[in-house]
């Protein structure tokens, strides 16, 4: 069993894990590039490697997103949307590892 840590900011708690995963996949199948294609792939494979962050906005679509991962060399932070500023004040890493920053907007390719 593994436990992935997903927190979410603008909404109320009318919103589900599940709704979060196929609102995920959706912006995956419109766009299977970075982030979106890391995102998915650390969902599956190392979800115990990683710390997601999403903006909903009222109707529970995803605004934004930061996905971090803790890797060998340094943590890395995927950040895409509108509110890369919010979500990036709302995460906490360790301060003695190396930290990379990658920004993404809706037209990143």
């Amino acid at each position: 069993m593994f436990t992935v840590n997903i927190r979410v900011l603008g909404v109320s708690s009318n919103y589900s894990f599940r709704g979060l995963i196929v609102a995920f996949s959706r912006l995956y199948k419109y766009n299977p590039t970075p982030p979106h294609c890391y995102l998915i792939y650390d969902l599956i494979y190392e979800p115990e490697n990683i710390d997601v962050l999403v903006k909903l906005l009222d109707n529970n679509t995803i605004e934004s997103y930061l996905l971090a991962w803790r890797g060998p060399r340094g943590n890395v932070l995927h950040v895409w949307g509108p509110s890369k500023c919010e979500l990036i004040h709302n995460i906490v890493l360790d301060a003695s590892r190396p930290l990379y920053i990658e920004l993404y907007s809706e037209t990143s390719t």
